[in-house]
């Protein structure tokens, strides 16, 4: 049922939340994938959390929380409640010689900060310019990108409880265990666990530019750094983006769809026998090696290949798009192909980003 169909639901006093059924998803995840959703609803406020709780739909109802819908795949259609975060404030609420700290809800747009942070001269997020993403996920994911990750601006995590009593509990940045595209709230048994409803962010007033990363160092080579400004960062990082990335809204996406797999040096110095390939460094590993996922999906010459509506982009083969009308689970068996070309040309197990729903 599309959403031209949808129902609201009649919720009796004193339930005053909005609680739709038949949703399509279509529109609510950057793959473009049109699953429905049994139930959905919106969060706005904390209190529309507290007031949910007491719902008898959310009490009877397995749930998913949504963020941008930007690294989600849904497989099939949603048996239960979607909810979707949209609590949106950024305010600042302390700030010291060094830092400023932004209080900012979950809902808010990943990019939207950004421009707020950029207008008030406050780095350390500039170079994950061009993310789709709220701020919730993007701390759920750990989302990184030319040098920076956001485990780097956390200063403390915000979440109530779903099950149980609903407590509020607070993650300062070590209680978030952050890691390579990954956190706690991404670990499997935690998934659903926990609402994010709101973020500190620690920002620096001062700017020092960020671009170790390759294609920034080249972009910025004759520029001295004294006199790169934030802005400068922001419009180096979305013009190498835009020239990379193929635009979701014109073909269905979510960016990199594979982490870049770790691997002992002993496998590295078997696979490069006969293979040239980039590395990355593992912060505090000696005895491995980060390679790129996008290099060997390329090396098996699947770049720019499709099979039915599914392809591998041919602007970045880390990316795999919805060519017209794919379903959730063709997009799964696709990526399972990729996996598996991967894993006999090179004994190297790719490990999705991406959330399977």
């Amino acid at each position: 049922m599309n959403s031209e169909n949808s129902v609201i639901l009649s919720i009796k006093l004193p339930f005053m939340i909005n609680i739709k059924s038949n949703i399509s998803l279509k529109s609510y995840n950057t793959f473009g994938v049109d699953a429905n959703a049994k139930y959905f609803v919106e969060i706005n406020t904390k209190d529309d959390l507290l007031e949910l709780f007491e719902n008898p739909i959310f009490q009877q109802e397995k749930h998913f929380i949504l963020g941008s819908g930007a690294n989600v795949i849904f497989s099939s259609d949603y048996e239960g409640i979607i909810i979707k975060s949209n609590i949106n404030n950024i305010e600042i609420i302390d700030e010291d010689d060094e830092n400023v700290y932004i209080n900012v809800g979950s809902g808010v747009d990943w990019n939207d900060f950004i421009s707020f942070a950029v207008e008030h001269s406050f780095s350390g997020i500039e170079n994950l310019i061009g993310i789709p993403s709220q701020c919730g996920s993007a701390v759920v994911q750990n989302i990184g990108a030319y040098g920076m990750e956001v485990k780097d601006s956390v200063e403390k995590v915000f979440t109530v409880e779903m099950f149980d009593e609903h407590n509020v509990v607070a993650f300062n940045n070590e209680d978030c265990k952050f890691s390579y595209r990954s956190s706690i709230f991404k670990e499997k048994k935690n998934i659903g666990k926990y609402y994010i409803t709101n973020i500190v962010f620690r920002l620096r007033k001062s700017f020092v530019p960020c671009i170790n990363y390759r294609e920034l160092t080249v972009k910025f080579a004759k520029v001295d750094a004294k006199k790169i400004r934030i802005k400068d960062i922001c419009n180096a990082v979305s013009e190498i983006r835009a020239n990379k990335l193929p635009d979701y809204k014109i073909c269905g996406n979510a960016g990199s769809f594979f982490k870049n797999p770790v691997v002992e040096y002993s496998k590295y110095e078997k696979i490069i026998k006969d293979n040239s390939l980039s590395t990355y460094k593992v912060e505090e590993n000696t005895t491995s090696v980060k390679l790129s996922a996008a290099q060997l999906i390329e090396l098996t010459g699947l770049k720019g290949q499709s099979r039915g509506k599914v392809g591998v982009s041919k602007q970045h083969s880390l990316v795999l798009c919805n060519l017209g009308g794919a379903s959730g689970q063709e997009i799964v068996n696709f990526s399972n192909m990729v996996i598996s070309a991967v894993n006999r040309k090179f004994g190297v197990l790719l490990e999705p980003e991406i959330i399977v729903v």
